[in-house]
């Protein structure tokens, strides 16, 4: 996230996928929620968030917080993130994706691995809790906590 964000683009194949974002104060409820209704019956439990952030959203999220963040066609990704090799300032955008590249220089974030979690959404739906979606403000809150770590210079 911090390559793409600092980097500028992302390329337009990325769009169809998706961050999961638990906010830790979220996964914590949801943890105390279950341990105060022990049910020797139930007790693996999939806490994360069930409500995925797809990456145009994020990118519109971006914009509202006046992050330039563009989405341009995969061979221009390509060709500017060859160019950040070339730069020592910029190089570590180049060193984070580098290794999720394939042979077509297409990043592969995509996963045949999906975690289900639909009995632990319903659980603890039963027990009244509810994952909140991911907005604006969430996402606000993220990156201002790495701008004031200095983890993303923006």
């Amino acid at each position: 996230m911090k390559a793409g964000i600092e980097f500028g683009i992302l390329p337009d194949y990325l769009m169809e996928l998706y961050a999961e974002f638990t906010p830790i104060d979220d996964a914590a409820r949801a943890v105390v929620t279950v341990a105060r209704h022990f049910n020797a019956h139930y007790t693996v439990f999939h806490i994360n968030n069930n409500k995925p952030f797809y990456f145009d959203r994020l990118v519109d999220a971006a914009h509202a917080l006046h992050i330039d963040l563009k989405v341009v066609p995969d061979a221009e990704f390509t060709a500017a993130l060859k160019e950040t090799a070339k730069n020592t300032e910029s190089s570590y955008v180049y060193e984070a994706f580098i290794n999720d590249m394939d042979t077509n220089d297409k990043l592969m974030y995509d996963s045949n691995i999906r975690i289900e979690n639909e009995f632990t959404v319903w659980y603890l739906e039963q027990l009244g809790f509810e994952w909140q979606e991911p907005d604006v403000d969430y996402l606000r809150k993220w990156v201002g906590y790495f701008v004031k770590l200095g983890y993303l210079n923006l």
